[in-house]
């Protein structure tokens, strides 16, 4: 026969009369928790060393910045509007009338290697206005990231 106590633990754990089985998840799932925990505080320590001056944050420019870029193969330039974002300018709220839609993504998105005129948001947003639609698209999209 298991001991009270075992069995008790088990009863409180959700698993069968077994006990020991109930027991051994927990204890997983305490160790699954560590490695989380762990891996969040390297990663912090790894912040501490990583300067804005590295270059790991030149994909994502402040508000109001104008860069151009300029590569063998192909040249664009990249402006921000005072929200940091890709664009013009747009108001927080939006205007009455006007949908608005914000475009989510990754570099594509984003327009990386063309001039915002090029870009997929906006062209979507000239041909969905010249169909009579009215709205306004805020592509919010970072360069430099991936989906899951």
């Amino acid at each position: 026969m298991a001991d009270p106590y075992v069995r008790h633990l088990a009863l409180i754990l959700g698993s069968p009369l077994s006990g020991l089985r109930g027991l051994l998840r927990r204890r997983h799932a305490g160790a699954v928790l560590a490695a989380a925990l762990f891996i969040f505080a390297v990663d912090r320590a790894c912040g501490l060393f990583i300067s804005g001056d590295d270059g790991f944050q030149s994909l994502v420019l402040p508000p109001v910045e104008t860069v151009r870029y300029e590569f063998r193969d192909f040249q664009f330039t990249v402006s921000t509007n005072r929200l940091g974002f890709r664009g013009p300018e747009f108001p927080i709220r939006p205007t009455p009338g006007v949908k608005r839609i914000l475009v989510f993504g990754n570099s594509f998105t984003y327009g990386w290697g063309v001039d915002f005129e090029d870009t997929w948001p906006r062209l979507l947003e000239r041909e969905l206005n010249g169909a009579g639609l009215h709205v306004e698209i805020a592509n919010v999209a970072r360069a430099g990231t991936t989906a899951p």
